[in-house]
């Protein structure tokens, strides 16, 4: 029994001694040293990069979130892409000449040319924000202008009619008193100032309800493209000459011409 307790001993002896040379030689204890943990990006790196994430060496890395300044730098670009794409496909349209395209043609171009729905806008802006845009001070009139009828203009400048409108089916031509001052029949917004043919300068105003006032034969414009004038507001002069001393003048209602006699009284 001694004997066989002896022999323990010494093997426990042993095992302590080669036990403790190891760890001289490695410096640590075996026991307590963890297996290295590879990286989780390291799969990517390997040779079974292309391997099941259930056979790769720990899990995937997730992937890092955009941040504000990238999201809306690539939202910025894909919105450029997308324009240019669009902008490339409606060039093609109108230069491949096939009746393939026609009906996109005129459908461009009816787009295009369409006016601008600003009683839309108007009536849009005031059922979100439950007031009118003081922006364009047409739009912000009561709801009593649309329930009293058309609006009632103001003479362009003091005359009588010497041309009627169905000499030409457009405009009708004033002769003007000695002032020669021209005024806006109603507020609005220029669209144009410049020259046009046969009708010399010409100022053209924007107003309420799709009409459009045409002022021409002037001498000098007094308004700039873009200016808001208001109803009778001086926008021009006719020449000093009294034989010249004429105003070109026509309203338009919805893209056609009108008799300005039915809508204005010149006395």
């Amino acid at each position: 029994m001694k004997f066989n307790q002896n022999r323990i001993k010494k093997r426990r002896q042993e095992r302590i001694r080669r036990l403790r040379q190891r760890m001289e030689r490695t410096g640590i204890d075996d026991r307590y040293q963890e297996e290295p943990v590879t990286p989780t990006f390291s799969r990517y790196l390997s040779d079974n990069w292309d391997a099941p994430p259930w056979e790769t060496d720990g899990p995937a890395e997730p992937m890092k979130r955009l941040s504000y300044p990238q999201q809306k730098r690539y939202k910025w670009m894909l919105q450029i892409v997308i324009s240019l794409l669009l902008f490339s496909l409606v060039y093609l349209v109108f230069q491949i000449q096939s009746p393939l395209t026609q009906s996109t043609r005129q459908f461009v171009t009816e787009v295009m040319n369409r006016p601008f729905n600003f009683d839309g806008l108007a009536y849009w802006y005031e059922k979100t924000f439950g007031e009118r845009p003081s922006l364009l001070p047409a739009l912000a009139r009561n709801e009593q202008t649309a329930e009293t009828g058309p609006p009632e203009f103001v003479p362009p400048l003091k005359g009588t009619v010497i041309s009627p409108f169905y000499r030409d089916g457009q405009g009708i031509l004033l002769g003007a008193d000695d002032s020669g001052r021209v005024s806006a029949i109603d507020e609005g917004w220029v669209t144009f100032v410049g020259q046009k043919e046969e009708l010399g300068l010409t100022v053209i105003i924007r107003h309420q309800q799709g009409v459009e006032s045409w002022y021409a034969h002037l001498d000098q414009a007094l308004v700039q493209q873009n200016d808001w004038v208001q109803p009778g507001q001086m926008i021009a002069t006719l020449p000093t000459e009294k034989d010249q001393r004429t105003l070109y003048f026509a309203v338009k209602k919805d893209h056609r011409f009108i008799n300005p006699v039915e809508v204005i009284s010149f006395e």
